[in-house]
């Protein structure tokens, strides 16, 4: 029983994506597909006003060195050191 009401289940959903495909499908406008021949044609190239390349810029960007500013893991003692003044703050208050 459980199977043939999972099955009915099945067939309610896929009729109703279905019809809600077949509503939102536009009958009316062609459907537009690639033109080979533009593919053939030489596009139209941008104009550049200096073809030249940026010299300057590149032999700085190449002299550049890559500094950490930090160790990614560099939290990880302060973390250790808070948790273990907390326990201690707690501790000290404890035994008041």
């Amino acid at each position: 029983m459980k199977q043939k009401k999972q099955l009915v289940v099945l067939v309610v959903l896929l009729l109703i994506a279905g019809g809600i495909w077949f509503l939102y499908l536009d009958h009316a406008r062609p459907v537009v597909t690639a033109d080979a021949g533009s593919a053939i044609q030489n596009p139209k190239l941008l104009s550049v006003e200096n073809p030249q390349l940026h010299n300057a810029g590149v032999d700085r960007a190449r002299r550049t060195e890559y500094r950490r500013s930090h160790s990614p893991t560099s939290a990880i003692p302060r973390l250790h050191r808070l948790r273990r003044h907390l326990l201690l703050r707690r501790r000290y208050l404890l035994s008041r």
